[in-house]
């Protein structure tokens, strides 16, 4: 019996080895791809290659689930790339195999220095960066010991949104200021991902001026611009967060490894949120800047929920590092697995 199980092992390590071969294929055949000048400007080779960015977190098994959740991060930005890449609008990217690479790998805007002082400077805003990145690693060091000392943090909705949201900004930040300080010390400039999201006075100013703003500027050139611009800025705008909530709505089947109850949420979420946008237009805060900030973070707080339930019933990051209750009765402790990983 014993050989029979150790055999079934063997199998199983040998069959995951496989599909992460295959995501690696995957990532390595999309790569090559996007680097060929015969894809630049070529549209006709646009869904094909997001096809193969859309298969590589299937190729990732779903323990951890943190993985898959990094790997189908990774594979809607190469997907971003690669539409920019075959519509022409990523010359820049390719004067030079650097050039490339960082275009291809950090999801911010880069740009090369000038000269040397230049570089210097673009050094030692990145190291501020880095610092940044550290404390926003203790908010979610101490985000982590508040959902620890609650016994099911989900149970309010409203006490669970206004808890996801601050620990998603601080890991989404804390890793953009990472990568972006990182890359800052080769003397590149890396632009910003966000800009204090939460002081927003309106649902305009927290989507279009502070929060993640790579996806802003992605959405802006490739989507807002050609579904009319500002001469038809209704369709636009609906436009951008429509695929903004598709694109949302991938993330969570991919990491769930299908769909579920609460699909098609995500979606609601980001329509909602453009029609918030839509509705208080271009118009200036009238409002004193304490009470606008309160009510869009209440407007948040109320509508995320269904942002945030369909993504914590995929990946579980609300019981991520949880004491395991039954463990715990017999005097140990482990992290807690994801729903979907404990009911097999």
């Amino acid at each position: 019996m014993e050989s029979n199980v150790a055999g079934a092992g063997r199998k199983s390590v040998s069959t995951s080895g496989a599909v992460f071969a295959i995501g690696i294929g995957l990532f390595v055949l999309v790569t090559t791809l996007a680097a060929l000048p015969s894809t630049a400007g070529r549209p006709q080779w646009a869904w094909p290659m997001i096809g193969l960015c859309a298969a590589m977190p299937f190729a990732v098994a779903t323990d951890p689930q943190w993985l898959r959740l990094i790997v189908a991060a990774f594979a809607v930005v190469f997907a971003a790339r690669v539409w920019e890449r075959t519509h022409g609008r990523a010359k820049h990217a390719t004067a030079s195999l650097a050039a490339f690479a960082v275009w291809w790998l950090v999801p911010a805007e880069a740009r090369f220095p000038t000269d040397a002082d230049e570089a210097r400077a673009n050094r030692k805003a990145g190291r501020r960066r880095l610092v940044r990145m550290f404390g926003k690693a203790v908010l979610v060091v101490g985000l982590v010991f508040i959902n620890r000392a609650t016994a099911d943090i989900t149970a309010n909705p409203f006490l669970f949104a206004a808890w996801s949201m601050a620990l998603v900004y601080a890991f989404i930040s804390g890793i953009a200021d990472a990568v972006t300080g990182t890359v800052m010390q080769t003397g590149v400039r890396a632009s910003e991902a966000f800009d204090a999201p939460l002081l927003a006075r309106s649902p305009r100013e927290f989507w279009g001026e502070r929060w993640n703003l790579f996806v802003t500027r992605w959405a802006f050139r490739n989507v807002f611009i050609p579904f009319g611009g500002r001469r038809s800025p209704a369709p636009a705008t609906l436009g951008v967060f429509v695929i903004s909530g598709l694109m949302h709505e991938y993330l969570i089947v991919a990491c769930g490894n299908g769909f579920g109850e609460r699909t098609g949420h995500t979606l609601v979420f980001f329509v909602l949120q453009g029609a918030a946008v839509l509705l208080l237009g271009r118009r200036k805060p009238i409002l004193p800047r304490g009470l606008a900030v309160t009510l869009n973070l209440v407007f948040l707080i109320v509508t995320t929920p269904l942002f945030f339930r369909p993504l914590d019933a995929a990946v579980g990051y609300s019981r991520w590092w949880k004491p395991d209750r039954a463990t715990q009765a017999d005097g140990g402790c482990e992290m807690s697995r994801p729903r979907s990983v404990a009911m097999r």
